[in-house]
């Protein structure tokens, strides 16, 4: 996939963790592996330590960003087939 995500969709993500997380902007980093006009895939740093790290998937179904998962574990091909990722963003996804 071509990435055309532009900076404002990075932080629109980033602002999505602090929310989500209730942690202020400064302490997220988000780093963009793939990403669409839609459809993001990278690395979040959430603080600092062990396990403040992990994969994310994050999509844009409407108007918002949202984060379909995040974190170090596994997630299913069930999850995240709603929002129609390209298939080389979730080619790791796992089948129940």
């Amino acid at each position: 996939a071509e990435d055309v995500t532009g900076p404002s969709d990075v932080d629109l993500v980033r602002e999505a963790f602090a929310e989500k997380y209730d942690r202020p902007l400064e302490e997220i980093e988000v780093d963009v592996d793939m990403g669409t006009e839609k459809h993001m895939r990278g690395n979040v740093r959430i603080g600092a330590g062990p396990g403040s790290a992990g994969l994310f998937l994050a999509a844009k179904p409407d108007l918002k960003w949202v984060i379909v998962h995040d974190g170090q574990g596994v997630f299913t091909c069930d999850d995240v087939a709603v929002y129609n990722f390209p298939d080389d963003m979730i080619s790791d996804c796992y089948s129940e």
